[in-house]
This record gives structure tokens, C-alpha cells and sequence, in this order.
């Protein structure tokens, strides 16, 4: 739908009407049509109070757009070019900062508290352009997408042949199609609901696709994708799904085997996947393929939805990070704090890796002047806090950014520390006394790994609700339940 008016506030409301009977017809429910009109109602006003000269009178145009998640705005006008770092700062101000701001700077809070992303794009001579996108709820998209309707009640087809090769980038719809099929829309992975992000990470190298296909007319039945992670020497696989009326036929098994074949002969030193924890179906296929348990990262996502395995979920999910290693390093070197000392030993063993311990209760730290870390969120209101050199500042500098991280209503923050430094071993209790605990270990560049610790941002864990295919991973569960400060187990000690 194309609509175009003049910079006239009295031409908001029929942009609104509009706007609200075609997501209507999308399936969006009341609440968050009202939604979408105050979206439009604040981006158009900001448009036309701040994008003109007075008595200037120019067209803006808004088109709206049915997607695959549900529904895009999209303004665009030869209005004053707008100032992106500006508007980047509203997101970074607390209440009283942005309340001086007046108007402007409350629109763009609301704007991005309602949408679920948001673009400014200044295009220069082509003009200034706000792209937005709404989410249809999960519930619903399932009806307003006829083309899957069949999937809910699929007919299993059971006779045919099939072989394994790499994805064409031509073929990155079907994989967005075939993931909406498994997951509908609740795959860890989000680029993969875009066919455009898969061929870029397809064509860049920056993932390799490894797809299923019948030999009778090519279509693609199943898929599994690897990624070189930033920082480690590993891959990840992940975004593994099969089309629902194809299950059970062993295409999954056939794609990790290829993947696992090609990256060994790459001479890669290994593999780690994220299975999750309110069923181990995912985790038995991959213990055995030989994947094991180095890491429970609670509260690490939003629950997932897939087709065909009845779940009541109410928590957040909690993802089990395994790993597959092809090489031992024996190089590797640890300094584990001596509290958790025991475990992480245990979880070395279990993924059969044997590095040298070397003890740090008598060492005296080496503390730089700044501390250098990273900070990453993610789409799932999880952080990510690197620590790559301690400085004299690092307790006040991460509980700062903890406190930081927790306003802006981040769920869940994983801390990593890195093992090789012998600062890890003596100030780890530093971190667990701003209500970090242990989570696990992850897997580094050049043999230096990581120990990982977590927060809980106002949420109790609710373990009992965590389900495991290994032994191991009971063991390591019940011992982060016991470093939780929140549980009741640790409250019990």
C-alpha cells in the first residue's frame, strides 16, 4: 500500500486508518494496531515539525508492506537531513536528560519502546528515509500465512531418496521458508527469516549452508548452517531444521556428517553447537555425533516454538553449550579460581581436553591502568561482556555497565573471563560478589578459553523446568543451581 500526503499534521489520522485496517487484514489484534497508529503519529509529527522550513510545503510518502514477520512502514521525504547520531543519543538518556529535550526526544523513546526495529537512513539528495518494522505475535502468524496452513497437521511422506550438498545463494528463500516451517517464527537465528541475510552471509563465506534435497525434483527438505565464530578457532553449527512432513528419514544425521567431513579436511580444530534445555531431543543428536557439555547458559533466550513437540513454556529458555573438538591442544593453560577449580576440571575431562593447570593463590595480580572489554546485547535482551586485559578499574568498570545493562531491562548478562590470565583465578569472586555465578566454560582463540559467569536479571531460574540427555549435564546443572545466589539451594547452604 503507497500512500503519499503533504506535511500537514491534519494528514496524520488518515495514514493512521489506513495503517490500522491493513494490519488489520495482516492479523494484527487491537492492542497492537493502536500500536502501529502511534508509531505513525509520532514519526509524522516529528517528520513535520522538525523536518520543515515554515510555510514549506512537501510531499511525504509512506508505504506499507506485508512481510514475513509481519508489517513495515516505510516514510520517506525531501525534508531536512536528519541527524542520526542525535537520534542514537535519545536511546543512551535517562528519563530527565530526555525530558529536556522536550518532544523530539520522548517521540523517538516511544518509537523505540513500540517498534521492533527501526532504521534512519539519510540518502542525501534522495531524501531522508525511517523504515520500521511491527511483529506479528506467533500465535498469529500461523493464520495469516496461507502457504503453511497444510504444515499444521502434516502428512509424513515416507518413500523417497535424498542427498547432501552446499545451498546455492539462489535457494536462500526456500531455507527462510523451510526454517518458518520448523520454527515458525522462534528460531534462535532471526537472520534466517530474511532470504537477502542468508545469500550476503552465504556469498561473504561468512556462513556455509548445508541443505537436503530430493533427488526426485531438487526440493530442499532439510538444512544446517555453519559459522566461523569471531572468538574462537571453531565453528558453530547451528539452524538446524527439517521440513516437518520429512522427519525421521535421518536428513539431519546426513548434513552434520557432511559439515563435520568438510571442516575436519579444512583442518578446523573443532565444532560447538547450542542445544536447548526444555528438551533434549536436540542434545541426544548431538552427543551422538560426540558433542559435550561445557556450558549452561540460562535465560538465554525467548521460548522457542517448534512444530510437532508439544511443550508448555513459560520461562525463557536456557540454552547447553556443547562442543566437539577434532585436535587436543596440549599448549592450553588454565588458571582456574580455586573455588570452582573441581568442575571446571571435570568439564576439560568431559569434553576431552587436558590443559595445563597452573595455580595463582600466591600471584600477585598484574593490573593494567584501563581495563579493555567489550560489550555486546543481542536480539534475545542478553549481554555479552568480553574481558580481554584487567585493568586497576575492572570491578567498578563492569559493575557499572552491570547496573547500566539492568535499567535498560537487559534479562540475562554472561561475563567472560578469560582463562589464560592468571587475573581470572583471583578476581572471579570479585565479579560472583555483584551476583555472578557460574555458567561453564567456552571455547577461545589459540587454546585460550574462557570462563564464563552469568546474571540473572530479577528472575529465579526455575531448574526443575530444565531437562537433560547426559549425566554430565545434570551434574554441571546441579552445581550452578548450587552457585546461584537466587536458588533455593544455595539459600539453603
Amino acid at each position: 500500500m503507497l500512500l503519499t500526503i503533504k506535511n500537514d499534521f491534519l494528514m496524520i489520522r488518515p495514514v493512521q486508518a489506513a495503517a490500522s485496517v491493513f494490519a488489520e487484514i495482516l492479523g494484527f489484534e487491537v492492542k497492537d494496531r493502536r500500536h502501529i497508529e502511534l508509531l505513525i503519529e509520532e514519526i509524522l509529527s516529528n517528520v513535520i515539525k522538525y523536518g520543515f522550513f515554515p510555510e514549506q510545503i512537501e510531499d511525504i510518502t509512506i508505504e506499507l508492506k506485508k512481510t514475513t514477520l509481519g508489517i513495515v512502514i516505510h516514510i520517506s521525504s525531501l525534508s531536512i537531513p536528519i541527524d542520526i547520531d542525535k537520534i542514537h543519543s535519545f536511546e543512551k538518556m535517562d528519563v530527565e536528560a530526555i525530558t529536556m529535550q522536550g518532544s523530539q526526544g520522548i517521540g523517538f523513546q516511544i518509537i523505540n519502546k513500540i517498534a521492533n526495529s527501526i532504521r534512519y537512513v539519510n540518502k542525501g539528495r534522495e531524501g531522508q528515509h525511517i523504515i520500521v518494522e511491527k511483529y506479528l505475535s506467533q500465535e498469529l502468524t500461523s493464520q495469516t500465512n496461507a502457504d503453511f496452513s497444510n504444515t499444521l497437521n502434516p502428512k509424513k511422506i515416507t518413500n523417497f531418496d535424498y542427498y547432501v550438498r552446499w545451498m546455492k545463494p539462489s535457494e536462500s528463500s526456500s531455507i527462510s521458508k523451510l526454517a518458518y516451517n520448523a520454527y515458525r517464527l522462534s528460531c534462535f537465528n532471526e537472520y534466517i527469516y530474511y532470504p537477502e541475510r542468508v545469500r550476503q552471509l552465504n556469498q561473504t563465506g561468512e556462513m556455509l549452508n548445508a541443505v537436503a534435497v530430493t533427488i526426485e525434483n531438487e526440493d530442499i527438505i532439510g538444512h544446517g548452517a555453519a559459522k566461523n565464530d569471531r572468538l574462537s578457532d571453531m565453528v558453530e553449527f547451528s539452524s538446524a531444521f527439517v521440513n516437518t512432513d520429512y522427519r525421521g528419514a535421518g536428513c539431519l544425521k546426513k548434513i552434520t556428517e557432511f559439515m563435520i567431513s568438510h571442516f575436519k579436511e579444512a583442518n578446523i580444530i573443532g565444532a560447538f553447537v547450542t542445544a536447548v534445555a526444555s528438551h533434549p531431543y536436540s542434545q541426544k543428536s548431538s552427543y551422538d555425533f560426540g558433542f559435550r557439555e561445557c556450558a549452561l547458559l540460562l535465560s538465554r533466550l525467548t521460548p522457542m516454538e517448534m512444530q510437532q513437540i508439544e511443550r508448555n513454556i513459560k520461562y525463557r529458555e536456557s540454552l547447553l553449550m556443547m562442543v566437539l573438538f577434532w585436535k587436543n591442544d596440549h599448549n592450553k593453560i588454565v588458571y582456574a579460581p580455586s573455588h570452582h577449580a573441581g568442575m571446571i576440571q571435570q568439564i576439560y575431562k568431559n569434553i576431552n581436553q587436558f590443559p595445563k593447570y597452573l595455580n595463582a593463590e600466591s600471584y600477585q595480580p598484574q593490573l593494567h591502568n584501563e581495563t579493555s572489554l567489550e560489550i555486546n546485547n543481542d536480539n534475545y535482551k542478553c549481554a555479552h561482556i568480553h574481558i580481554f586485559r584487567y585493568g586497576i578499574d575492572i570491578c567498578r568498570t563492569v559493575e557499572r555497565t552491570l547496573k547500566l545493562l539492568c535499567v535498560d531491562r537487559i534479562e540475562t548478562v554472561y561475563l567472560y573471563l578469560p582463562l589464560s590470565s592468571a587475573e581470572t583465578a583471583t578476581q572471579c569472586a570479585l565479579f560472583e560478589s555483584l551476583g555472578f555465578f557460574f555458567a561453564g566454560i567456552s571455547p577461545g582463540k589459540d587454546g585460550q578459553d574462557w570462563l564464563v559467569l552469568q546474571y540473572l536479571n530479577n528472575q529465579i531460574c526455575p531448574y526443575d523446568s530444565l531437562h537433560f540427555a547426559c549425566e554430565f549435564s545434570y551434574i554441571l546443572s546441579r552445581y550452578i543451581q548450587s552457585c546461584d545466589p537466587n536458588s533455593s539451594i544455595k539459600s539453603m547452604t
